[in-house]
């Protein structure tokens, strides 16, 4: 056994070591949306599928001896497709179809290495109850799980922070080599198994399998035999228990990035919970004790409902309330589909199955959900989902002895195992137990008592929010594609100077804009006059150099309010001069530029003031190094780095590589102004690291909300332009910082940490 259990660790080791892997890899090329590891989970489902099939293929039609010979010539050849670092041809440009795009990278990327690798469970499960006849198989899938875990929570912790990127893919490829070593000893021996076994062996479906034990189909009531096809009803319970808990897992990782940037830890985390529930439920069925988790179902639920929108709890309670919801449910899910697993005969299918429900849960989350729902509707949908499929599960055990209902009894039984089972015998045959038929009833009862009480739970406490998205007069427009959720809503309409518009992403606003036609020019939220991007627009001294052209580019449009401040009558006034000035804008978001054309008019205000201003879409790392293989640097006197995921900058645009490109785009006297404001994370030590690298001053600038409805605010300016830093404005608004702002946090391309900027 200790080989096949060896080849199917390694195999689900390096199956989910690639995951983030090649995930950490394309998240910078496609600006680090969430859906970014949404899709590619979905693309890792399908090719498990592909591989499931693979196996269940090989196993029904070819004899053992041709399973080994395809399959080792099959590990040879996909050898030859290493390694499996991605071509940088694949990074998008703004038009492309971002989530196909994903699906051919990866596919072409670890298509041919995950199929084998993921088709190595089932498989050799499969061939270890030829060569291992009488034993279970099903421990070796907890082994896989076990695997799986262990790579999961080593990438982060172990082979992230110390290995470059790149190598990552070359120390992979070599695991990968020891793999196709290990799986080839097993289709040797398997081989060997065949040569002793009589001829009529030899073929996959006539395998003498042993019978299901009594013990095990008491155990186990819905095991099927090893002469027996699983029926209809069976599969699609399979599938659908392995869909439910494959849309937690991808909208449990959708709420957990909403508002923080996408980092591996927040990717790995509930696919190690989801494993883990396989492990636990898979290596025995005690671990599953329903009568726990049946109780521990709904309260899981209303946590959820209670902490999904709850917008002033921490990060890391969010996060472990999301958890701890996410592994009750699944333990669930896939504690009674280790209830329902048919005997060994049947396994190849019965992954099969399990793959395809994961299959078809990441297509309603990664696929369906963005194009039918304008919210993230897929978490709340597919906990109801879990909890309604589990009840109708447990009122199914309960109803199947009818009520009073006899049938001729089999052999004399153990008396005290019949009374557990609810039966009695009286005379030749077997009644249910009265005592069984109330608990029969009550079971039933309380299942319809906590349906009802937890359905009206959720609608009472969450009623606001419903009424948000069902009938808010106030919201204006909502939209969801690739990169998350955008609303424009409209408020204090009943004060015509206070009537405002405002963008949001998610929970968090973005900017606003007052409607009165004498205010809308206002700088708002958090580039008012007194923040750190509004000082440096109005009092930068490069504006006041007679005929030059005053250049400022922005990464990240959101309603374009920076745009109030180019060819700004009260900075004319000061200067007594008329210039020249121009705005470039870097958008990876198609949307918000649309939005913010339609719902606001700082981009048209500042048009008819005579500005210079273009919107480049797509990611601002790949468009403003495409520009300087162009050679088409900048030069700008200001570099606003403004674009959000969620809460707070995107990590690729925070790293030591990008830093760099930034300096090579902006005037050596020019200023870098990063928009730190965020609820969750402390990014001051990170721009301060990379200040220091680069010979620069850092100067941080707190702006507290004001009466002008201003929002609190926190930039770092970044420059070496003495004469700016000494300005009577930027020394009297520059904020003290502390010594734990001062420690060194470094990001780079190969390693970025969360836990280093968390509040």
């Amino acid at each position: 056994m200790r080989w096949f259990a060896l080849t199917i660790f390694l195999s689900a080791f390096l199956l989910f070591q690639v995951q983030p892997l090649i995930g950490k890899y394309i998240l910078p090329w496609f600006g680090a949306s969430p859906s970014v590891w949404t899709t590619a989970l979905l693309v890792f489902q399908v090719l498990l599928l592909a591989g499931y099939a693979y196996a269940h293929g090989s196993a029904s039609v070819l004899s053992n001896r041709w399973q080994a010979y395809v399959h080792v010539v099959l590990l040879a050849v996909v050898a030859l497709l290493l390694p499996i670092t991605p071509a940088e041809s694949w990074k998008p440009d703004g038009d492309s179809n971002l989530t196909w795009r994903i699906v051919l990278l990866l596919t072409v990327a670890v298509g041919g290495p995950f199929i084998l690798l993921s088709s190595t469970s089932p498989l050799l499960q499969r061939w270890f109850t030829v060569t291992g006849v009488g034993r279970s198989p099903y421990r070796l899938y907890s082994i896989s799980n076990a695997g799986s875990v262990l790579a999961l929570l080593t990438y982060p912790f172990l082979i992230e922070p110390f290995i470059p990127l790149r190598l990552q893919t070359w120390v992979w490829s070599g695991g990968y080599a020891v793999f196709a070593v290990l799986a080839s000893v097993c289709a040797w021996r398997l081989i060997k198994a065949a040569a002793l076994a009589p001829p009529e062996a030899s073929g996959a479906a006539s395998q003498d399998l042993p019978e299901p034990t009594a013990r095990s189909r008491r155990r186990n009531p819905v095991v099927v035999a090893a002469d027996e096809a699983p029926g209809v009803f069976q599969v699609l319970v399979w599938l659908s228990l392995a869909a439910c808990g494959s849309i937690l897992l991808l909208a449990t990782t959708n709420r957990m990035t909403q508002n923080v940037p996408p980092v591996p830890f927040l990717f790995v985390l509930p696919l190690t919970l989801y494993l883990l529930t396989f492990i636990i439920a898979f290596d025995h069925e005690r671990w599953y004790f329903r009568p726990l988790f049946y109780i521990l179902l709904p309260g899981a639920i209303a946590l959820a409902f209670r902490t999904m929108y709850q917008l002033e709890m921490d990060f890391e309670v969010q996060v472990a309330c999301y958890s701890v919801v996410l592994f009750i449910c699944c333990m669930c899910c896939h504690g009674e589909l280790v209830r329902a697993k048919p005997y060994p005969a049947h396994l190849t299918l019965f992954y099969l199955m399990v793959s395809a429900g994961g299959a078809i849960g990441g297509a309603l989350v990664a696929l369906l959900a963005p194009r039918i729902f304008n919210a993230y509707w897929e978490y709340e949908i597919g906990i109801i989902l879990s909890y309604m499929l589990i009840a109708f599960l447990a009122a199914r055990n309960l109803w199947r002895t009818p009520a009073g209902g006899t049938h001729k009894a089999g052999p004399p039984g153990n008396k005290k195992l019949d009374q557990r089972r609810g039966k009695q015998r009286v005379g030749g045959e077997e009644r249910a137990c009265p005592a069984y038929n109330r608990l029969r009833s009550f079971g039933l009862g309380g299942i319809l008592l906590v349906t009802v009480g937890l359905g009206t739970f959720c609608v009472v406490n969450n009623w606001e929010v419903f009424k948000n998205y069902t009938d808010n007069p106030g919201l204006l427009a909502r939209s969801r594609n690739f990169y998350g959720i955008l609303e424009v809503t409209e408020s204090e309409t009943e004060t015509s100077e206070r009537h405002k518009y405002s963008l949001l992403h998610g929970t968090v606003r973005h900017g606003f804009q007052y409607r009165h036609p004498q205010r809308r020019a206002v700088a708002t939220a958090y580039y008012g006059n007194r923040s750190g991007v509004g000082l440096t627009l109005r009092h930068h001294p490069l504006r006041k150099v007679p005929d030059r052209q005053f250049r400022v580019g922005v990464i990240g449009l959101g309603a374009g309010t920076i745009s109030s401040y180019i060819n700004d009558r009260d900075v004319m006034t000061t200067y007594d001069k008329k210039v020249n000035e121009f705005i470039r804008y870097y958008e990876i978001n198609p949307e918000v530029l649309a939005l913010a054309e339609k719902y606001f008019t700082f981009l048209l205000d500042a048009r008819e003031r005579g500005a210079d201003q273009d919107v480049y879409l797509g990611d601002a790392r790949i468009v403003m190094e495409g520009q300087l293989e162009r050679g088409q640097a900048q030069n700008f006197d200001v570099l606003v780095v403004d674009a959000f995921s969620g809460d707070a900058i995107p990590m690729h645009l925070l790293t030591r590589e990008c830093f760099k490109l930034y300096i090579q785009h902006i005037h050596p006297e020019g200023v870098l102004a990063f928009n730190i404001s965020s609820h969750h994370l402390n990014l001051y030590p990170v721009i301060h690291t990379l200040a220091q690298q680069h010979g620069k001053q850092a100067c941080f600038i707190r702006h507290v909300r004001d009466l002008q409805d201003n929002s609190a605010s926190s930039w770092v300016l970044v420059t070496d332009n003495q004469a700016f830093l000494l300005s009577k404005v930027i020394r009297e608004a520059r904020t003290p910082v502390g010594e734990e702002e001062n420690e060194k946090v470094e990001w780079t391309d190969d390693f970025c940490s969360l836990f280093q900027v968390l509040k």
